[in-house]
């Protein structure tokens, strides 16, 4: 990927520009503006040794223009310009409509509510409060709402060193433009809890001379109100007196704010974080937040690729666990909220255990599920195994050494992944789903899936504060996500002309949940099904938005073996103007065949190679896939259930119309010709290719 850092050369963007270079590998290029282009080269050049990405600089002029020329070229944004109030809605809005994928490390609820809407038409993600606060201190009032527990009390703040932009932000947090002073959450709503400040309660870390002051902001009520917490309380904390004064100063007009920066001199910096709730606590603690923002920020947009369009904070994305892991958030099984030096052996333990519980229903392709999710690595703690009793399931429980269910409920577990076959093809699978949903249980549940019961699956999770995701897999595979954004930019561009592919009878509706995603939009009308000269092959027509797709089915299947011979899997050639992507697998990489052009008798780009890789082009193993693609597949997905607050749909009317779409194509199309499968010959034509 491109990514373009804005204010690169701040307090915060230095730290998420050298975050970033390590995060990133070959083939990524990072780009860092900043108002002086030489400041800019000068930070490219002392990260470019230890850094395997591309590093350049270049200017910038903020408030960004739509027509801002550092724009160009960039797959995602990271704005580390302040203050957020000022700068990060041109920068936003500016993203949105170049199809840029963008975070920034302030932002608001009024600007969310802004452009949610113009982000999710634009196909493009918009990841606000990509810091420590907002950021960090949202996430961890999620993580500790999700284990469990109602009523939460926040301590965040601490001595640190002030900066304008950082001082502006704070002055603005004090309006109730942008949260509420003096407030609190209690039973679904904001109230009001008298003056809230003073120096009773605080955790010892923030040190004697500390006072705090009660402020709900509007990620936290945000986060509240996702949750459905019983109570939420917030204090801003100011360790240094001499801060404070010289903030008070300002606020009453005695003094400005270079004259309270040159004032506020914190003799020990620190900066913390607590939540504390009946489950326990959870702490974070650093000397420099600025640093820390900065390294969140990188994070947030190393990941921004998986994340589904729209508006939201960063700390309801994907992103958060790379921040915990990253950060070295702790946890203390107790709610005493206690400072220590790290978990104990114990409390490692428990928090390994306050994971979410995860079972897995059926022991064919769920044992792909099971054994991802039974890994050291993975979001979500698998508890056991559901099944019939049948061998399968019996083995696999053995094997992972979980329980062996035939009916979890709440008390068990948290979500569950339904990997049987559902009523469209004779199995339990959605009866599986339903029941599950109705216990309050999260689900995913593997496709084929008629998007009649998707859609009702999903109102019930809804209806019951519960999530659903049904899923066909590939589409959280890397390479799937990486043909994903290349479309969507091709698109953005007005360069997507034509896309023609190839899959099987098995995967068919899998590849057009891809497709759709790619290019946008769903299949309309009624499916074109045309013969072939092979009996075991069909041509299906469509226009999905703007975009006309043809697609050849080979339409064959082993009866007794339904799973296997899915050949081939997924192959696509996408055409422009310029020259065709291609993808030849859905595990592969991408490929770029630029359209080789004369000009007066003249190659217009003699040095242009025909055919480049976009990323890694190394042979892909078999046991590659099953050992480490699927498994971050499985993570991705069971992290998006995982993520999701309750009630809130993760089916698209995108997903609903190219279900509703498939399904008038399976009437349309033959029966698959029955065949009998056997184990593949390896080609041994003394190919150099490995």
């Amino acid at each position: 990927m491109r990514f373009l850092v804005i204010g690169a050369t701040g307090t915060v963007g230095r730290a998420a520009a050298a975050e970033l270079a390590r995060l990133c590998g070959r083939g990524d290029a990072i780009v860092l503006a900043a108002r002086d282009r030489e400041r800019a080269e000068a930070l490219a050049a002392a990260l470019a040794p230890g850094s395997s990405a591309e590093l350049s600089a270049t200017a910038v002029r903020l408030p960004a223009a739509p027509e801002e020329p550092a724009l160009d070229g960039a797959d995602a944004v990271l704005s580390c310009a302040g203050p957020a109030t000022r700068l990060a809605e041109s920068t936003a809005r500016c993203c949105i409509g170049r199809g840029i994928a963008c975070a920034d490390v302030g932002g608001s609820r009024r600007l969310l509510d802004a452009l949610d809407g113009p982000a999710r038409t634009g196909a493009v993600p918009v990841l606000l409060g990509a810091g420590v606060q907002p950021g960090l201190l949202g996430a961890m009032i999620r993580r500790a709402g999700r284990d469990g527990s109602r009523r939460i009390t926040v301590h965040c703040g601490g001595s640190q060193r002030l900066t304008r932009a950082g001082a502006e932000e704070y002055l603005a947090a004090l309006s109730h433009d942008i949260g509420w002073p003096r407030s609190r959450w209690a039973d679904g709503s904001i109230v009001s809890a008298g003056g809230g400040a003073g120096r009773i309660g605080l955790p010892a870390v923030y040190g004697s001379e500390a006072s705090r002051h009660l402020h709900l902001d509007e990620e936290c009520a945000d986060a509240a109100r996702d949750l459905d917490l019983d109570g939420l309380t917030v204090y801003t904390v100011i360790g240094d007196p001499t801060t404070a004064s010289a903030l008070r100063a300002v606020i009453a007009g005695e003094m400005d704010l270079d004259g309270a920066i040159a004032a506020a001199s914190p003799a020990e910096p620190v900066f913390a974080i607590h939540v504390v709730g009946e489950q326990g606590a959870l702490e974070f603690s650093c000397t420099d937040s600025y640093a820390a923002s900065g390294r969140i920020a990188a994070r947030t947009v190393h990941r921004i690729g998986d994340e589904e369009p729209g508006a939201r904070w960063a700390s309801a994305g994907l992103a958060c666990e790379d921040w915990f892991e990253g950060l070295g958030v702790r946890r203390v099984p107790t709610a005493s909220g206690a400072a220590g030096t790290g978990p104990a052996p114990a409390a490692r333990t428990a928090e390994r255990d306050a994971r979410p519980r995860a079972v897995v229903v059926g022991g064919g392709f769920g044992a792909h599920y099971a054994r991802a999710l039974a890994r050291q690595d993975s979001p979500v703690r698998l508890v056991g195994v559901m099944g019939r009793g049948g061998a399968r399931s019996r083995a696999l429980s053995e094997e992972l050494a979980v329980a062996l269910l035939s009916e979890p409920d709440p008390a068990e577990a948290d979500l569950a992944v339904v990997a049987v076959s559902s009523d469209m093809i004779g199995g339990p699978g959605t009866d599986l789903a339903r029941g599950l949903l109705d216990r309050g249980i999260r689900v995913i549940q593997e496709h084929p899936v008629d998007g009649r019961i998707v859609a009702e699956l999903t109102r019930a999770a809804r209806d019951g504060g519960s999530v659903y995701l049904p899923t066909g897999f590939y589409e959280h595979l890397d390479s799937s996500r990486e043909f994903v954004r290349v479309c969507t930019r091709l698109r953005a561009d007005g360069r997507l002309v034509h896309v023609e592919a190839r899959t099987s009878v098995q995967l068919l509706e899998r590849c057009l949940l891809i497709l759709a995603e790619a290019v946008g939009a769903a299949p309309t009308g009624a499916p074109s099904v045309a013969a072939t000269s092979s009996p075991e092959r069909v041509l299906v027509s469509g226009l999905w938005g703007p975009t006309p797709i043809d697609l050849m089915v080979h339409n064959r299947w082993d009866p007794e073996d339904p799973d296997n011979h899915c050949q081939p899997d997924l192959h696509v050639v996408v055409t422009t103007l310029d020259g065709e992507l291609r993808w030849d697998h859905v595990h592969g990489p991408l490929h770029w065949l630029p359209r080789m052009h004369l000009s007066s008798g003249r190659l217009h780009d003699p040095d242009s190679p025909m055919c480049s890789a976009l990323g890694p082009d190394e042979p892909i193993r078999a046991r590659e896939v099953l050992g480490r693609l699927w498994p971050a597949a499985v993570h991705r997905a069971v992290n998006r259930l995982v993520q999701a607050p309750a009630g809130r749909p993760l089916v698209d009317q995108r997903t609903l119309q190219t279900l509703a779409w498939w399904a008038r194509l399976r009437s349309a199309m033959p029966l698959p010709t029955p065949i009998a499968s056997a184990d593949p010959e390896p080609l041994e034509v003394g190919c150099p290719c490995s």
